[in-house]
């Protein structure tokens, strides 16, 4: 009887145990479920949108049709975000009951697509050597006239990196980078002006700065592209002499210059006329 009893209250308390998980499983099987569409603005579907529970960390795509469901989804408050490139994001807060099936639909309106910043950096591994960094400093149009002196090296005096080694009013030669003489290659029109003011502290450069269109100046490693005499720096003054079109209708130019210090003037005349049709 004794033994009989004991089963007996064993039993019921077993009983008591599983009951709420018995209940747990059949709330379980009754599965919560969260649906609905997203379209744009003309009710049109959005297939790939990505609708994301936040609270949960649960995301799925749109189908063709701009279909989305969430499955076994727990009771609760939850946020609901969709997202799509190309349309602003948008989001609702639903709340989910037990044995319920939740409806969200969303409208996503168009927005100007945001990028973050792209940074590329280059290095210099099997670069073409023409491709070399440098730096050029170029005088031309009302530039080149405010500073225009007496030699090319005096109107390259007020530009970054560059002096003058002063011998006389005419003898005087670019500094750049603390060389000067052989190492600095003044050029015309791209070739060599063939003076001697490299060589002797006493000989002027023969360009006359009347003469230049354009003064290009050429600083760092591309320098070494013209030859280790260039070292220093390369002074290209671009005169114009040759003409590289044929002019529509006459064309001229008159220049002049004169100092007060030192007694002296300057005159250029250039004219361009065509010569035949072309």
């Amino acid at each position: 009887m004794k033994t009989k009893i004991t089963v007996l209250l064993f039993c019921g308390m077993l009983a008591s145990s599983l009951a709420p998980a018995a209940e747990s499983v059949a709330q379980a099987r009754q599965a919560q479920s969260l649906a609905g569409t997203v379209q744009d603005a003309n009710g049109q579907p959005l297939p790939q949108a990505q609708v994301t529970l936040t609270r949960i960390g649960r995301s799925a795509l749109s189908d063709a049709t701009g279909r989305f469901m969430f499955r076994n989804v727990p009771p609760g408050t939850h946020r609901v975000q969709a997202t799509l490139i190309g349309y602003a994001p948008a989001s609702q807060e639903v709340s989910v009951e037990s044995a319920a099936s939740v409806q969200v639909d969303f409208t996503l309106q168009p927005a100007p697509l945001s990028l973050e910043e792209i940074q590329v950096t280059g290095i210099p591994t099997a670069a073409d050597a023409r491709a070399v960094t440098q730096a050029t400093t170029q005088l031309s149009g009302k530039t080149l006239e405010r500073n225009l002196a007496g030699t090319v090296a005096q109107t390259l005096a007020l530009q970054p990196g560059v002096r003058v080694r002063y011998n006389g009013p005419a003898a005087a030669v670019p500094i750049m980078r603390g060389l000067t003489g052989d190492r600095i290659l003044i050029l015309q029109d791209g070739q060599r002006s063939s003076d001697l003011a490299g060589s002797a502290v006493d000989h002027a450069v023969t360009i006359d700065p009347l003469a230049a269109q354009r003064i290009e100046v050429v600083r760092g490693p591309a320098t070494l592209l013209y030859g280790n005499n260039a070292l220093g720096g390369v002074v290209n003054v671009i005169s114009g002499d040759i003409p590289t079109n044929v002019p529509h209708r006459l064309e001229g130019m008159a220049a002049a210059q004169t100092e007060s210090a030192f007694p002296g003037a300057g005159g250029l005349l250039r004219v361009n006329a065509p010569l035949a049709e072309h």
